[in-house]
């Protein structure tokens, strides 16, 4: 799954406005998962965000995800839809703050 293939291929079947996500592995035991996919993605497609979320069952408790896209980034995604929700977890600044890695992730993901 963390192969250029996979990534190409996932690219093929979006179509030019498509959005892809996928886990990028736990920040604390997959540090080097993280940066490929970041990477391999990154070749294929003009805007990636890695992001966080907080998944109690996996390792660490903390996970990541990337996400693609040629068309959305998430700082100009419209969430008005969203701010209607009642939901208990879900609003738009926890969306936006997902986006904001700690300074150690920044660190891993930006060395040489």
């Amino acid at each position: 799954m963390f192969e250029y293939q996979f990534y190409s291929d996932c690219f093929k079947a979006l179509k030019p406005e498509g959005v892809l996500n996928v886990q990028s592995g736990s920040p604390f035991y997959n540090k080097d998962v993280m940066k490929r996919v970041r990477n391999l993605l990154r070749s294929l497609f003009k805007y990636v965000n890695p992001y966080l979320a907080c998944i109690p069952t996996y390792p660490s408790g903390l996970w990541s995800f990337t996400m693609a896209s040629n068309a959305y980034q998430y700082l100009t995604a419209d969430l008005s839809r969203a701010n209607g929700l009642n939901t208990r977890y879900f609003t738009s600044d926890l969306f936006h703050a997902c986006f904001v890695l700690p300074g150690f992730i920044n660190d891993f993901l930006n060395a040489v």
